[in-house]
């Protein structure tokens, strides 16, 4: 299950993105309630979490696949950007 559920913002196709504290990740939510994806292990270095504590993505455009992705990753002191597809 999910563990201390911190923040989510919706990005494209009704993805409900997700920061999955306690298990490092950030995971992506059909409005189904089905994991559409997931990203992200723990550690300090590149695509891994210390603690992400809150999400938010960016449309690059109406038209695109993709979203720019923004972590709060509080044990590691940084703000991550990922590029998601849908």
């Amino acid at each position: 299950g999910y563990c201390a559920l911190h923040d989510d913002d919706v990005v494209t196709n009704d993805l409900i993105l997700v920061a999955d504290t306690n298990n490092q990740r950030v995971v992506a939510i059909t409005p189904s309630g089905s994991v559409a994806w997931e990203f992200g292990s723990k550690g300090t270095g590149a695509n891994q979490f210390l603690y992400p504590i809150s999400v938010c993505g960016e449309r690059q455009s109406s038209t695109s696949d993709s979203a720019r992705v923004y972590v709060a990753d509080r044990g590691n002191n940084r703000i991550a950007e990922l590029l998601a597809y849908k």
